[in-house]
């Protein structure tokens, strides 16, 4: 059985928009989880205004990503990491996410291995 892991919104768009990336490779090796929250950075794109579009990646979406609920106690975590790091909503929770559930974060660049590990997230680079 393959391991959980939260993998980084960006890889998940990157994929979506080019075909290209880490997401195949991570598909291979992990059980791929976002927090439910990731959906709203992923529709958000103008892009989803098409119906058919949208009704792809929501397909996608649900053949190859596990979903997380954020918590009460999550939410107040990732309150604190946006006010204290300066970081947007969907990283916040994903960090939050990450430490709450003691779930390693696969990112795909040092920069985004280091923020996260300075923290307290157990990073993976792709």
């Amino acid at each position: 059985m393959k391991s959980l892991v939260l993998v980084d919104t960006s890889i998940i768009l990157e994929y979506l928009k080019t075909g290209k990336g880490a997401l195949p490779a991570a598909y291979e090796k992990y059980q791929i989880c976002v927090p439910v929250t990731a959906l709203i950075e992923i529709f958000a794109s103008s892009t989803f205004r098409d119906e058919s579009l949208k009704k792809d990646v929501e397909e996608f979406c649900d053949k190859y990503l596990t979903f997380k609920d954020i918590n009460k106690q999550t939410a107040f975590l990732a309150a604190d990491l946006v006010r204290e790091h300066k970081i947007t909503f969907a990283k916040a929770c994903l960090w939050a996410l990450s430490i709450q559930e003691d779930i390693d974060l696969l990112v795909d660049s040092i920069k985004e291995k280091n923020e996260a590990s300075a923290v307290g997230v157990k990073v993976l680079l792709m």
